[in-house]
């Protein structure tokens, strides 16, 4: 699947927005139940984004300074590290599958990818509903990268979505 979108984005037919999610997107559970992901202490959390980025990067892939953190889990450690490599966090707070609701201002999370079917017709559903708001410029869907801060010294810089 990887390979056919890289495909598709070099054919001109996709463009997409890569974003780090991590190597092997650790899964592991308490006592309670709790899953912790990447904030479990056993965890490399630098060696996960890493490992991920020279993948991406010998596909001739490039990924935005985007992160999205599996489970949408996080804590102190994991920010600051991520910092440290110069990502910045992609939250959300529309898990449509989940039933959270899509609103302005809103951070949709789908599964694209076969994992949360129900999710992703919620979606269509959602934006066929407002297709002429969205047509008509009165409701607008922004690249994430937009949301990020700005620093002093004008804008963050241009980050190509795949590699030449």
């Amino acid at each position: 699947d990887f390979e056919q979108l890289v495909a598709w984005q070099r054919a001109g037919l996709l463009d997409i927005r890569w974003v780090n999610h991590s190597y092997h997107h650790q899964l592991s559970r308490d006592s309670s139940g709790r899953y912790h992901f990447l904030t479990d202490p056993s965890v490399d959390f630098v060696a996960e984004v890493l490992d991920l980025e020279v993948l991406l990067l010998e596909q001739g892939v490039l990924w935005s300074p985007l992160f999205r953190f599996p489970g949408l889990t996080h804590d102190e450690r994991t920010l600051a590290e991520l910092a440290d490599l110069g990502l910045f966090a992609l939250d959300a707070n529309g898990w449509v599958a989940k039933g959270e609701p899509i609103a302005d201002d809103t951070v949709v999370l789908l599964h694209g990818n076969g994992n949360e079917h129900v999710g992703v017709t919620m979606f269509l559903d959602w934006v066929e509903a407002r297709d002429a708001e969205l047509a008509g410029g009165d409701l607008e869907l922004v690249d994430p990268i937009d949301t990020l801060p700005r620093g002093g010294q004008g804008d963050l810089p241009s980050f190509a979505p795949c590699a030449p």
